[in-house]
């Protein structure tokens, strides 16, 4: 997978490799830089509009555990159904609202949230 991020007016490419598996929608990688393995899922999606997606990942060293809770939108409008949805998910992982990161002022929204 690649992606691209703009910080700061400039545009940052990233890449991962992807493992697959035998349940559509999920998969797993490493993030060499943090040792974390991650095993990642889309919860729902529509594909034309949202994907909300969990990431459980796990630094190989310590075993210390994260949960990141993403929506991902096509577009900076995103629907007021679709994020009460996201936020229902992030509490029924046992994080608070408090936690919840709106990322704004960029290309397009993604609201992440970290545990």
């Amino acid at each position: 997978m690649t992606g691209a991020l703009l910080r700061g007016g400039t545009c940052k490419q990233t890449s991962a490799d992807y493992g697959l598996t035998n349940t559509p929608g999920r998969f797993f990688y490493h993030i060499a830089k943090f040792g974390a393995d991650v095993d990642s899922y889309v919860v729902h999606t529509n594909y034309d509009e949202y994907a909300l997606m969990i990431m459980l990942s796990t630094e190989t060293s310590s075993m210390d555990k994260t949960i990141i809770v993403k929506l991902y939108s096509r577009t900076m409008e995103v629907r007021d159904s679709v994020v009460d949805d996201f936020k229902t998910l992030v509490r029924e992982q046992g994080i608070t609202d408090d936690a919840i990161i709106i990322k704004q002022n960029m290309d397009e929204e993604i609201l992440t949230v970290a545990s």
